[in-house]
């Protein structure tokens, strides 16, 4: 019984995988950049201006928000699954 249920595990990790593969991105196109997701990951671009330095970005991740500034200005910030844009 447990030999059956490992394979049945490893079936459904085999086709979620090859749904990565086959996927490719399908990007969602916002005013401050873009974002993508698979099923393992999230990806996001933020626009910056080209002088823009790693000092001046600030950004947190925590499992109910998300928020991202640069330069002190707001780009996004979601908490709780609900957008809190300015």
């Amino acid at each position: 019984m447990v030999n059956t249920e490992v394979k049945k595990n490893t079936t459904l990790e085999a086709k979620m995988s090859d749904f990565d593969d086959r996927s490719g991105i399908i990007a969602c196109t916002t005013p401050w950049g873009r974002w993508w997701q698979t099923i393992d990951d999230v990806t996001v671009e933020v626009n910056v201006r080209d002088a823009c330095k790693a000092k001046e970005i600030q950004c947190s991740i925590t499992p109910n928000s998300l928020s991202l500034a640069v330069s002190g200005s707001t780009v996004f910030k979601v908490a709780n699954n609900k957008p809190l844009l300015t």
